[in-house]
């Protein structure tokens, strides 16, 4: 893997690596599980993360970061051989995928009238 800008990995933090995917699953998944209401108070926590912490704080543990340079998606991107622009990455975590996931949200439980599976 190319290694440039790419950020130090913290030591033993495989469990972190396994536990942000499972959130992220999870987040992906949310529409089907979750009612919508549930989903925005998810993206406002997530919001006030990153205002007040500065970073996703599984991100933190799992990088040597000062500043918010990377994202889960950049670093599975990576990964798998890619080589994507972190700004991207970034901004499409940031402002583009919980919206998608909210308005997958929408459709399934309001438009379809599906209830999720969970709460």
């Amino acid at each position: 893997m190319n290694t440039s800008n790419f950020p130090q990995e913290k030591q033993n933090t495989g469990w972190v690596i396994v536990l942000h995917f499972l959130v992220i699953i999870i987040l992906w998944s949310s529409p089907f599980l979750f009612r919508w209401p549930l989903i925005i108070l998810g993206i406002i926590a997530y919001y006030l993360q990153l205002i007040f912490i500065g970073d996703c704080i599984l991100t933190r543990q799992q990088f040597d970061v000062k500043k918010r340079s990377i994202t889960f998606y950049y670093f599975l991107l990576k990964k798998i051989g890619f080589n994507p622009s972190q700004y991207r990455v970034r901004f499409a975590s940031d402002y583009i995928m919980p919206w998608i996931i909210l308005g997958i949200a929408f459709i399934w439980q309001i438009i379809l009238n599906k209830n999720p599976l969970i709460i």
